[in-house]
């Protein structure tokens, strides 16, 4: 579901952004900034909700407010679902412990370095 691939290439020109979106479930937003990368992982409220068994029909605040009761569940599943390689070798990431935020979806900030 949330299964997402992101190859990036060291570049020698210091700081560069780059972001990955899937149709409705989410969007990745990378700053690559030599060794490291930072960036922010946004997803949709009803699609997070399904990852982790939970009802996506309940939106809004209430959905909201149910997710986040569970947002160590959430962090472990997402953590198994996302990689990052460059130059063919991995790049741990790390979801840092900074909380979800909501919007209209909610993002977590994330962090890899090489």
């Amino acid at each position: 579901m949330f299964l997402a691939l992101v190859a990036c290439a060291w570049l020698p020109l210091g700081p560069a952004p780059a972001s990955a979106h899937g149709v409705g479930t989410c969007q990745i937003h990378l700053e690559v900034d030599r060794p490291s990368i930072g960036g922010r992982w946004e997803i949709h409220l009803t699609d997070a909700r399904s990852a982790i068994g939970l009802d996506p029909r309940v939106t809004g605040e209430a959905g909201w407010r149910e997710l986040r009761g569970r947002e160590p569940e959430l962090r472990a599943f997402l953590a198994r679902q996302f990689s990052m390689t460059a130059d063919d070798a991995p790049c741990p990431v790390t979801l840092t412990s900074t909380p979800m935020e909501w919007e209209r979806g909610f993002g977590l900030e994330m962090f890899a370095q090489r």
